[in-house]
């Protein structure tokens, strides 16, 4: 039977006063990071917000949630969806990139909507995103 996968989508904005030299920062790290950690996912950036699906074990997806909450190059950190199931993760490895401003309106907008359906839309649009492997 395969591990449970932990998965969590968050949105959040990049904090006021922080230009885009950060966002390069927050990319170069994590990939580092999360191979380490054993972390799969997507972070995506439209030019003012994040959103990241992280998979991986329960205790080090958490543990990488709690310091990105932390972070202060991220401000109106928001969960869209939190949970563990069976299913693989969606990603073999972490991916980085940049998709169009109004991409993420829907997590914006649908906050408050269904977790699942917030999890399926976000893996839906991967393939019209820029993402690097």
């Amino acid at each position: 039977m395969p591990l449970a996968v932990y998965r969590i989508l968050y949105l959040s904005h990049l904090a006021s006063g922080r230009d885009f030299s950060v966002v390069g920062q927050i990319l170069h790290v994590s990939r580092e990071r999360n191979q380490q950690l054993g972390i799969t996912g997507v972070l995506v950036f439209d030019g003012g917000r994040f959103c990241q699906l992280i998979e991986g074990t329960q205790p080090a997806v958490v543990a990488l949630a709690q310091r990105i909450r932390r972070d202060p190059r991220h401000t109106s950190y928001r969960v869209l969806f939190e949970g563990v199931d069976d299913a693989v993760p969606t990603q073999s490895r972490w991916r980085t990139g940049y998709c169009e401003p109004d991409d993420l309106d829907v997590f914006e907008d649908g906050s408050d909507g269904d977790p699942a359906l917030l999890l399926a839309t976000f893996v839906r649009r991967l393939p019209h995103w820029d993402l690097s492997t």
